[in-house]
């Protein structure tokens, strides 16, 4: 497990296998995913198949989404990080700019100070161009982040019957 970075409050680690609890928290929770489809998971082996492709991602495109652990209690709170996208969105093949966290974490900055990181990892470590971003439309909390970090909004876009946001930025 590769620590990327660490903070005064937490971890952001390349995610395994141990972190499926955590990741069935997050994404079993309906608050978690009101903007997300409401495609929660019930099962363990769900979460970890979720986690597996993120591991896949590691081993076959050098990025993923990483693991955000609380230091004072390991907790897993959610996820933040790049990742390689396809057929999604407006564009075939981009690098995504995402977070999710569990609820008790919210409106902390975790999640405003680990997409900064992201941002910052995708242009100055990856020397990426362009990273891209969406944002359900309703989203307040995920747009005003997206903003704050310097995304432009560039359209609307649908993924499965919800209206999204499309946000784009250059290095």
């Amino acid at each position: 497990m590769e620590i990327i970075t660490e903070t005064e409050r937490f971890v952001v680690r390349e995610m395994h296998e141990g972190d499926a609890e955590g990741m069935l928290l997050l994404d079993s929770d309906v608050r978690v995913h009101k903007y997300l489809g409401k495609k929660t998971i019930s099962r363990k082996e769900e979460a970890l198949q979720q986690i597996r492709k993120v591991m896949d991602q590691y081993e076959a495109k050098g990025i993923g989404r990483w693991a955000i652990e609380w230091k004072t209690n390991g907790e897993f709170v959610g996820w933040t990080g790049l990742k390689y996208e396809s057929d999604f969105g407006p564009l075939q093949e981009f690098i995504d700019l995402g977070y999710r966290l569990r609820p008790e974490y919210w409106r902390k900055g975790i999640g405003l100070e680990t997409a900064i990181f992201s941002r910052d990892y995708a242009f100055k470590t990856l020397n990426a161009k362009d990273i891209y971003a969406s944002s359900h439309v309703d989203n307040a909390g995920s747009i005003h982040i997206l903003e704050k970090i310097g995304f432009e909004w560039q359209e609307h876009f649908y993924y499965e019957d919800l209206k999204c946001n499309w946000y784009k930025m250059s290095r």
